[in-house]
């Protein structure tokens, strides 16, 4: 796949939250920084209930309805420090593309990576060793995969193995 529709992003973030959903209390147990309270799968999880909310049997004309529809649910649901990296991160993965019919995996990439920046940016003194060091890295990779490849289930699933 070398383009990505909105219709397609909606489906992906829709699997990302179910998949989180599962996975939380697995989350949950690697979260010890900076405070060990093992409860950013939780609070990921919950921000994410409110995205799925947000965009769940919807219809969207373009990427910026979808991603004006899933900030919102983000941004009442947010839980915790994670809650507002993660809408911090939706904020710049969407500017660049609401004008989009399309993406590519470059494109992509660089939504990841504003995404990224946006998210460090939504909290003070960031640190190392939280989920923003997770979404860097993931940015890195796929940009680094994106100069590869066209395709972007291919790039996706490169960078999984991180």
């Amino acid at each position: 796949m070398e383009e990505l529709t909105h219709k397609q992003l909606q489906k992906m973030i829709l699997f990302s939250c179910e998949r989180v959903e599962r996975d939380k209390e697995e989350i949950n147990k690697i979260n010890v920084f900076p405070v060990p309270d093992q409860d950013t799968g939780s609070n990921l999880s919950g921000t994410l209930n409110g995205v799925k909310d947000a965009i769940i049997n919807k219809n969207f004309n373009n990427f910026r309805d979808l991603g004006d529809a899933a900030l919102e649910g983000a941004l009442m649901a947010a839980q915790g420090n994670t809650g507002i990296i993660y809408t911090g991160f939706m904020v710049g993965f969407f500017d660049d593309i609401k004008e989009s019919s399309k993406i590519n995996t470059i494109d992509l990439s660089i939504s990841f990576k504003k995404g990224f920046e946006r998210a460090k940016d939504s909290i003070q003194n960031p640190q190392k060793g939280t989920i923003l060091d997770v979404m860097e890295a993931f940015a890195e990779e796929f940009t680094k995969e994106s100069e590869k490849s066209k395709d972007i289930v291919k790039n996706f699933g490169a960078v999984h193995y991180l």
